[in-house]
Formats: C-alpha cells, sequence, structure tokens
C-alpha cells in the first residue's frame, strides 16, 4: 500500500477555509415584539403589530414597507434571507437591499397568496454596514402579515481551485466494451480510465481525484491515487474496482465500481458504490469526472449538450451570447432546470455522453472547454453533494456537508454512451432508446386502440429500438391512453370557457392574450372555427349552442378576405377559409404576402439580420453570424404553406429552392435564432426547430422529395432536449413541459432556463404531429411526444375557477410552485391538436395524391388515398354540422369529382392556380377523374 496523505490546509489544489462554515440564522425582526421602524408607502394601510406580527394592507399599486438600517444583519459573506409572510394579494413579491433602494440590489420571489403562513428564502450578496431592506409583498391589493425576518451567513466550508489534471497513464490495460465503445482502465488509479470510440481517443477520468470528508470537526481531502485499488474483469466480462484506505479518525472506506455493457448498443453501465466504516460529513464525493478531449481533440468539438441549459456549436459554454455576465456561469444548475439527466459532446463524427438518475441528484457540472481544472480539454462531473443545502448554483465550493452513515453503502449507477454522428441528435436517441418517453400525464386510462405505425421496426442510428418498451406505448400496435384526468368532455369544456367566458373574449372579438391593456380585441377567423370544432364534438346542446352563436357573432365582425390571416393563435392552418369560404380573395392575400416574403433572402437564400430600431436592442450582436435557421424558417415556413395551399407551382419552385440552400447552409446544426422580437439571435431555440420541420414536412408534400422528411426528423430530434422527458420535480405538471429558450429576455430577465413556455412547444408539437403522418419510420414515436406536449398544455391552463384566465394557456410555468403565470394565450394554441390526444376527427388535414405533386385540404381528416383506373379516391371525414370546402391543387380543367356515390358536386375551378375547390357535406368517399 502506498504511503497514505492528508491534508486539513490545501490539498491537491483544494482549499479549505473557513472550518465552522456557516453560521447559525440571525433573527433580523420578530414583528410580534414591535415594529422596529419599518414604515410603509402611500399605498400601505392600516400597518400595526398584532400577536401574529406585522400586519398591513394595500389600496393601491406597488406597495412596499422598508427597514430602518439593520442592527445585525450579517457583513462580509453572502446571506440567505428567510421570510415568513402571509398574503391575500398576488404572486409577486420582491425585497431591495442596501444602504439606498435600486432595482440592481433586489430579488424577486414567488407568493403564495392564500392567506396562509409560507417561508419564503432568497440569496442576497455580501451586505454593507448600513444596509437596510425592503418589502414589496405584491403588486396591488392584498392583506399581508410578516412574522419575522432571518439572515444566515453563507461561509464556504470548502472552495476550490483545482490543478490541471495529468493525462491517465497506463502500465497495463483492463477493457471493456459495448460494440465501438469502450473503456480502458490502467489497474492502479481509482480513477483511471479513457473511454473510446472506434479506437479513437473521446474522454479520459481523473486519476487524481479527490474525496473530502470531516474528521474532528474539520474537512478533510484524501486523494484516492493513495488508495489501494485492485481492478479485473470478472467472469461475467464486467470490470470491477475496488478502492480501501484508512481515514485519519480510524475509519475505513470503501469505494466499489462495477462497469459492464448494457443491453443497449453502445452504452456501458457504471455502478459506484462508496461506504465507510463509522459515520462521516461527506464534503466532496466525485462520482464522475471525465475530461472529453483529454490526450486527443482538445478543447475543440462538433457540438455539445446539457438537455435545458446548454446546446452548442463549437463555442464556449457559459457565455454570455445569450445571458448578461451575472447569469452566464452555467456550470452547476439546479437539477430541476436538465430537462434529461445526460450530458454529451461530439467531435469528428463521434459522441461521448453520460446519463445517470435523477432521483440520486447529484451535481451535474459541465464545462465546455474546462476553466475548472484547466485540463486542456471539456469537463463533465457527477458530485455530491448537489445544489440545494450543501451547494449553491453554479459554485464549486461546498457550505455544509451531508451525512453518510456507518456501514450505509451510498450508491450511484450512470451510464457511458458512445457512437457516431455529426450532431447532438445520434446522443438524444441514444437516450430515448436507453430511458424511453414518461408516461403521458394522468392516470392510466382506457387504452383505446388507435391506428398507426409500429415502432417493432424503427432503427435508430446505431442503436435498435425494436426491443425497447416505452412506457405507456405497445411497439406491436401503438396502444396508449385516450383520456386526461376528467377526459376529453372536461377538455372541451376548459376550452371552451376560454373562447367563451374569459377575458379574451370581448362581443365576437378576441384577445390573442390577456395581460393588462395590451393585445387588445380583434377580428379573429380561428376563433369560430375552433369553437364550431368544440360545438361538433361536445355531448352538451346548451354549450353547442353557445359555441355556435359565439362563433357566428365572430363571423359578423370579420372580413371575409382575413379568413386566413385573422388569427389569435400561434399555429396557423387554412381550416377558416376551407369553413367560411371567400377561398380566392384569401389565396391570393397569402400568395401576395408570400412573394413578398420571398425579397427578405438574399441570392445564397439567407434572411439577414439587421437591428430594426435603433432604439431596441441589437439582438445579432452576440451571434457568430447575421443569419440563423431559426430566423430564415420563421420567414420561409409561410411561404410554403401559400405555395401548398394556393397551388402556385412557380411560388412553390422559388420556396423549394430556397428551402435546399437552408439546407446546405444549416444542416447538422443547432436550432436557433426563431425569437428576435426578445432573444438574441444566438439562442437556441425549441420554436427554431419547429418552423425547420413545418417547413421540410411542407416541402415533401410540394415535392414529395423524401430527402425533405430526413431534413424534417433531424429538426424534429433537435427539439428532444428541450422537453422535459424525465420528470423535474413532485407535482403533477412536469413531463413533456417545454424549454422554450436557452437564453434571457434582452440577456437580462427572464432566464427562461428551467421555466416551460408551452405555447413555443405546442408550435412544435403541430409540426410534430405533421411529420408523423408522413413518417413511416417515427410517426409514431413523435405522435407520442406531440400528444404529450398537448397534455402537458392542457395540464398548465388556467381553471375554470379563474374567471379571468379560465381556459387560456399562460405564458409561462413555474414548474417548483406548479404554478401558471403570464400572459393568459388564446386556446387555440393548445387546441389545434387536441383531437389527436382523444382520437377525436383532425381540425385539418393535408395530404399528398401521389399524382404530379397534386394536393388535397379539408378541415377533418384524409385518409384511404388510391388510385384505380384513373380514378383517384378519398376518404374525407368531416366534423362540421354544415357544408365546408375542400381544396385540390394540381387539378385541370377537366377534373371531375365525385361526391358519396354522386357523380358530381358543386365545384368551383381556380384558373389562375389551377386548383379546384368543392363544397361538400358530412363524410364520405370522393372520387376525383382527369387529375
Amino acid at each position: 500500500m502506498r504511503a497514505i496523505s492528508f491534508c486539513v490546509a490545501l490539498f491537491l489544489g483544494v482549499s479549505i477555509v473557513n472550518a465552522g462554515a456557516t453560521a447559525a440564522p440571525a433573527l433580523l425582526y420578530d414583528f410580534t415584539e414591535g415594529m422596529r421602524g419599518w414604515t410603509g408607502n402611500p399605498r400601505v394601510t392600516n400597518m400595526k403589530i398584532t400577536d401574529e406580527g406585522l400586519y398591513f394592507e394595500s389600496g393601491g399599486v406597488d406597495p412596499w414597507i422598508e427597514s430602518p438600517r439593520v442592527q445585525n444583519m450579517p457583513l462580509g459573506d453572502r446571506v440567505r434571507l428567510t421570510l415568513r409572510m402571509k398574503s391575500t394579494g398576488d404572486r409577486s413579491g420582491q425585497i431591495f437591499y442596501g444602504a439606498a433602494f435600486a432595482a440592481a440590489r433586489s430579488a424577486s420571489f414567488l407568493v403564495t397568496p392564500d392567506g396562509a403562513w409560507h417561508e419564503y428564502t432568497l440569496l442576497l450578496p455580501p451586505q454593507e454596514r448600513d444596509t437596510r431592506l425592503r418589502l414589496d409583498p405584491a403588486q396591488g391589493e392584498g392583506a399581508f402579515t410578516v412574522a419575522w425576518i432571518k439572515a444566515e451567513a453563507l461561509r464556504p466550508l470548502i472552495t476550490t481551485d483545482f490543478k490541471a489534471p495529468k493525462p491517465v497513464v497506463f502500465d497495463k490495460t483492463l477493457e471493456v466494451a459495448a460494440e465501438s465503445l469502450s473503456l480502458r482502465h490502467n489497474g492502479r488509479d481509482w480513477d483511471g480510465y479513457a473511454l473510446y470510440v472506434d479506437d479513437e481517443l473521446m474522454a479520459m477520468g481523473h486519476a487524481d481525484a479527490t474525496l473530502g470528508f470531516m474528521v474532528d470537526g474539520r474537512p478533510v481531502m484524501f486523494s484516492l491515487r493513495d488508495a489501494a485499488v485492485t481492478a479485473a474483469i470478472n467472469d461475467a466480462g464486467a470490470l470491477t474496482v475496488e478502492a480501501n484506505f484508512t481515514d485519519p479518525g480510524g475509519a475505513v472506506w470503501k469505494l466499489t465500481r462495477s462497469i459492464k455493457p448494457h443491453s443497449h448498443a453502445n452504452t456501458l453501465r457504471t455502478v459506484t458504490t462508496v461506504m465507510a466504516e463509522a459515520d462521516r460529513e461527506v464534503c466532496h464525493l466525485p462520482w464522475l469526472t471525465l475530461f472529453p478531449g483529454m490526450g486527443s481533440f482538445g478543447e475543440r468539438k462538433t457540438q455539445a449538450l446539457l438537455p435545458g441549459v446548454e446546446y452548442l456549436e463549437d463555442e464556449p459554454s457559459s457565455s454570455a451570447a445569450d445571458f448578461n455576465a451575472a447569469q452566464a456561469d452555467r456550470r452547476i444548475v439546479e437539477d430541476y432546470k436538465l430537462t434529461l439527466p445526460m450530458m454529451a459532446l461530439s467531435h469528428e463524427g463521434r459522441y461521448i455522453g453520460v446519463v445517470w438518475n435523477r432521483a440520486d441528484k447529484p451535481a451535474a457540472v459541465f464545462d465546455s472547454p474546462d476553466r475548472v481544472f484547466h485540463s486542456g480539454a471539456h469537463l463533465m462531473g457527477l458530485w455530491h453533494p448537489g445544489v440545494g443545502d450543501h451547494r449553491l448554483e453554479n459554485e464549486m465550493a461546498v457550505y455544509s456537508a451531508f451525512t453518510l452513515p456507518k456501514n450505509t453503502p451510498l450508491q450511484l449507477e450512470m451510464f457511458f454512451l458512445g457512437g457516431h454522428g455529426d450532431s447532438m441528435v445520434p446522443a438524444a436517441q441514444h437516450y430515448i432508446a436507453l430511458r424511453g418517453l414518461p408516461e403521458l400525464p394522468g392516470p392510466s386510462l382506457s387504452g383505446l386502440e388507435l391506428p398507426g405505425p409500429s415502432l417493432s421496426g424503427l432503427e435508430l442510428p446505431g442503436l435498435s429500438l425494436s426491443g425497447l418498451e416505452l412506457p405507456g406505448l405497445s411497439l406491436s400496435g401503438l396502444s396508449r391512453e385516450t383520456e386526461l384526468v376528467n377526459g376529453f368532455d372536461h377538455a372541451v369544456r376548459l376550452l371552451a370557457a376560454g373562447w367563451l367566458d374569459s377575458d379574451a373574449h370581448v362581443d365576437g372579438l378576441w384577445r390573442h392574450a390577456v395581460w393588462g391593456d395590451n393585445f387588445p380585441p380583434q377580428p379573429a377567423a380561428d376563433a369560430p372555427a375552433y369553437m364550431l370544432w368544440l360545438a361538433a364534438h361536445i355531448d352538451d346542446d346548451a354549450l353547442a349552442t353557445r359555441l355556435s352563436k359565439a362563433a357566428a357573432r365572430g363571423l359578423t365582425r370579420l372580413n371575409p378576405a382575413d379568413n386566413y390571416l385573422a388569427s389569435v393563435s400561434h399555429v396557423s392552418r387554412p381550416t377558416p377559409v376551407l369553413l367560411f369560404g371567400s377561398i380566392e380573395n384569401n389565396v391570393e392575400r397569402m400568395v401576395a404576402a408570400a412573394r413578398a416574403g420571398l425579397n427578405q433572402f438574399d441570392a445564397q437564400g439567407l434572411r439577414r439580420y439587421h437591428q430594426p430600431d435603433p432604439n431596441r436592442p441589437d439582438y445579432g450582436r452576440t451571434h457568430f453570424a447575421d443569419h440563423a435557421n431559426g430566423y430564415n424558417a420563421q420567414a420561409l415556413e409561410p411561404i410554403l404553406a401559400a405555395a401548398a395551399f394556393s397551388g402556385d407551382t412557380a411560388l412553390a419552385e422559388a420556396a423549394l429552392r430556397l428551402l435546399d440552400k437552408q439546407t446546405a447552409h444549416y444542416a447538422n446544426t443547432v436550432p436557433r435564432g426563431a425569437q428576435t422580437w426578445e432573444m438574441p439571435l444566438h439562442t437556441p431555440d425549441i420554436l427554431a426547430a419547429a418552423r425547420l420541420i413545418r417547413a421540410y414536412v411542407l416541402g415533401y408534400l410540394l415535392s414529395g422529395c423524401k430527402d425533405y422528411l430526413e431534413q424534417a426528423r433531424y429538426w424534429a430530434w433537435t427539439g428532444v432536449p428541450l422537453l422535459y422527458l424525465d420528470h423535474p420535480v413532485e407535482g403533477p405538471v412536469g413531463a413533456y413541459a417545454t424549454i422554450a429558450v436557452l437564453g434571457a429576455t434582452n440577456w437580462a430577465a427572464p432566464n427562461w432556463i428551467g421555466q416551460p413556455v408551452q405555447w413555443c412547444g405546442l408550435v412544435y408539437r403541430s409540426a410534430l404531429h405533421d411529420l408523423a403522418a408522413l413518417d413511416n419510420e417515427e410517426g409514431a414515436f413523435w405522435n407520442k411526444v406531440a400528444k404529450g406536449i398537448t397534455i402537458s398544455g392542457l395540464q398548465q391552463t388556467f381553471p375554470l375557477d379563474d374567471e379571468a384566465r379560465r381556459g387560456l394557456l399562460p405564458d409561462f410555468f413555474h414548474l417548483r410552485e406548479q404554478v401558471s403565470d403570464g400572459p393568459a394565450i388564446s386556446p387555440g394554441t393548445v387546441q389545434a391538436h387536441l383531437h389527436e390526444v382523444y382520437g377525436k376527427t383532425a381540425y385539418y388535414t393535408a395530404a399528398r395524391l401521389n399524382e404530379k405533386n397534386a394536393l388535397i385540404h379539408a378541415p377533418g381528416g384524409i385518409d384511404h388515398i388510391a388510385k384505380t383506373g384513373g380514378v383517384i379516391t378519398v376518404r374525407i371525414t368531416g366534423w362540421n354540422k354544415g357544408p365546408y370546402w375542400v381544396r385540390i391543387t394540381g387539378a385541370t380543367p377537366s377534373t371531375r369529382a365525385g361526391w358519396r356515390n354522386k357523380p358530381s358536386v358543386e365545384s368551383d375551378y381556380d384558373k389562375k392556380y389551377n386548383a379546384l375547390n368543392l363544397r361538400i357535406e358530412g363524410s364520405g368517399i370522393l372520387t376525383l377523374k382527369g387529375m
């Protein structure tokens, strides 16, 4: 056994400071004992001391109370401030601090305004001697009681200044492999291993790792290089590693690790166990410290991924491209901000990654390139303690230790992933193949069999899903849940309330969202269309009548030429045109807008970003280019949609040429830049993925070219890391909630990491359903993902007892608090694919007739397309209770249509665009001759 070294001052770059650690909280104010000089602004009334504490009321906007100089505020360290309060106001709380109050010296918190006691904790920077406090308990009216305020000085138990590691030295090699992925161990160091893909070195472990624990009240850092280590390949083909040592307090420690191939291709399962023979307080337990690129490609990469937090090209993580400097550090984030418990990095056609179990809650350390150890590579780590009581977010320092009871093994399971690919898409596919999809939200329901392709033959690159059981998804025939907590009827009533009875509806006009005086009421064509769909599907005659009457009133407020463009929803489809007519006028407006849209692109097919207003932020200033795929797709999608609906072949050709240029510029890149009204052009964005999916789906519909479907699949996969496909928090809302962007509005606030914005996910959802209808390989998978997003949208929707916002979708959602917040958005964004969740008739369908790129559009379902002896037959399932239009592009003047065994049907031939408009009613078989 080697000589064992211990240190209680400075060892291997880990600093031991303030062995006393965090001090006990100081009671700043106990308001049952008096007001202590606190005063209120003019909006504060009836301020008094009661047996419960300081009581006051607000009669206006922006109430606050403020203190004199705080006598016993801890100085010199950061402060954890806790206050106990009950409120009947709103959810907005804020604490100001300092000798003079300013927005830059404040911290916000979310209030639970239920009139009950709650404790709120905020993190403040080191305070000055003359600091005062100001409490803003709400933005408006309410009654409040504050019992006490406490402050706790946060003093690190250990801080870190890690030394650069040396590459692992191999005197001998023990190897375990899973297809292309292999791990090689040197047999003598606990973390003396390296990972390879196809014999190419991808990453190295940390042979100089240290374990931190307390002995006699002081931290000790032990170098695991000094432990007695044995390693071997056992009879089952697993690599087993064991490390033993005795600490200065006499406790014997035993660490074991087993690494073996997993049943999924290119996956190594690793189980590590730590145990001590005496109780120990542990302050640093490095389950994994991995340096991708060490000894090989260094600090370069193709892409890297920390789902929900980072989605990188060859650029630094924790950069200020999407956040201001104060928020840029994302090296150790709170666990709930990770949409998937994984991290991955690729270089020149190969990737390496790590997956773990969220329930273990390690601190996930991610730095690319590595600026923690300065290894000259990248850093991936899983350390305990995690972020929470013992460690602050984005800090290497630890503030307190956690208890490891004697003779009680502590265990962590993780998986090494490896494989081939030029992007992070294969890594995301690998995660899904390993973990599957979560159950759809809500209890297990009826189990109705729905038609659809089977996943039994789905092959992902390097992986097979043929043996994979995804929860809630049968690979033999796609059996899945079909109702939510209260079923389809409840969903219809909830959305109907949004259209009819919320503040979004004003006498036949609708607001896009309810948010103060913003978004004024406007005529809308989509609102009547969505209401008629609900009326056709509800078994409540009274509610159906109310919906129909409101729809009719809305149509009286609408210019028929606006049947396509007048919308209050984020998902735009031509259903209102097919229901309410004026097709020719609407087509002309669509085509005119599309042709104008072509002028936004230059000869290279790029839409260059320019700061539109010198008084607004320049959202392109932090991007590495003056264009982005999502920024382009935002303009290209409506051009393609207009070409598909109109039948304008010249427009279609121009749009497809543009689409091909997008492929040339952006294949295998990160989706970004689709929300430059408030977000940097650089910011990774699920809305960019949505627009790109839809663009390529439309490209396929217009051309039949399967290369477009392949591109649509790629962009669909780029959105997967922005979905919560591993439940992040306690509470019903989590799975299938959507992170919209990996950035902050105006680089500052709100910071959207960890805060779902479901409307963006619902646009992605609609694009997924469009793709699923065409994708014979992965369609069933995309359908389930999309249904989960819709269900999460329903979960987040404001409930029926919220009179102003009932049935409306919140702009964002607080995951930990399980609270809907922000502007309340009209119901159409959720409703657009409600039919998919419950197996109802489609709101709208477009399909290829497989005849000279002809398309058919209908407000309903389209299937069973066939051609026999020159006659095309199509089954159309209509939902409207009256007649509606079907539009067929690629027709000729001699095209003849029959409906439900009748040889003719009311029709209108569009000579300009060679399209046939048919007026039909109900459901049945459409026949077409002379196409």
